[in-house]
């Protein structure tokens, strides 16, 4: 359905959390949603990154940075949560889906729906893959993933 993305490293590791979030959407509080999306980042990526967070009509942009990357707590399906920080790569190209795709939600269209036109798009050129290696980190204790072609949800410790 979405084509692959190429990352050179997705990094995972250990951060301590503030805050014991299961859940994002667009009632929850900003404050919340940027520090988990920066939370995505080692702290001298994050503090200086563009963040995203989920408003009613979609992301809305809350933090503009300075460095490149982009955070934003990426939804596969409404139900996970998997805050994710892209290189400048990965923000003029993966993270546009990701916005399309939660402005999607918004105006209520299915799952089905958004994935058909997000394909049309990749094929009309409204979205490109990434041109060049990129990074997409993940920091976090725990992360709740999931596997679109099985339908499946899996939600792990990181040691």
């Amino acid at each position: 359905m979405f084509p692959a993305t190429l990352m050179l490293a997705s990094v995972v590791a250990f951060v301590p959390q503030s805050t014991d979030v299961q859940h994002v959407d667009a009632s929850t509080p900003r404050d919340v949603q940027i520090q988990l999306a920066r939370q995505a980042a080692p702290p001298e990526v994050g503090r200086e990154a563009t963040i995203y967070v989920l408003g009613p009509k979609g992301y809305e942009k809350a933090v503009e940075g300075k460095n490149g990357f982009s955070c934003i707590i990426d939804r596969e399906f409404p139900d996970t949560m998997e805050p994710e920080c892209f290189d400048a790569e990965g923000s003029r190209t993966t993270l546009q889906t990701r916005l399309f795709t939660e402005q999607a939600r918004a105006q209520g269209k299915t799952q089905q729906q958004i994935g058909a036109e997000v394909e049309s798009g990749y094929k009309s050129g409204r979205f490109r893959a990434p041109q060049s290696r990129g990074l997409c980190t993940c920091f976090r204790r725990t992360t709740t993933s999931s596997i679109p072609t099985a339908r499946r949800l899996s939600i792990f410790p990181v040691t």
